[in-house]
């Protein structure tokens, strides 16, 4: 996925969800090896965004807040490593949980680079 300033609209297959008996939406990133990217820790970025029935889209919560984005490891060889995050559904303000349309990965931090985005899941713990 390049973060190159698209926004993944993340539909929940056209019908709204009721996601307020989840506590956290998880999921794993890391910066990809790629030209793109500075070559330092933590050098990307991007907000995660809900949307409900009504339109209403709540409060940013960017993802490097909440965990930093690792970059790849290694001098010769190099391997990213996915890291975990876990943004409790809470911090997702202003969005009625119980109508959920679209989870939005917005990529609005970086100018451009290159992640890779996995596991996107809810939880109730």
């Amino acid at each position: 996925m390049s973060a190159s300033g698209c926004n993944s609209p993340g539909r929940l297959g056209g019908a709204r969800r009721d996601l307020s008996s989840y506590r956290v939406l998880a999921f794993r990133v890391a910066a990809q090896f790629d030209p793109r990217n500075p070559n330092t820790p933590a050098s990307q970025n991007f907000s995660v965004r809900l949307t409900d029935a009504a339109g209403n889209t709540s409060s940013a919560v960017v993802a490097g807040e909440v965990k930093p984005i690792p970059f790849p490891t290694g001098s010769v060889f190099r391997r990213s490593v996915l890291s975990s995050i876990r943004i409790p559904t809470a911090d997702f303000r202003g969005a009625d949980l119980s109508r959920i349309t679209a989870i939005r990965f917005v990529f609005d931090r970086q100018r451009e680079g290159a992640i890779f985005l996995s596991d996107v899941h809810l939880s109730p713990r």
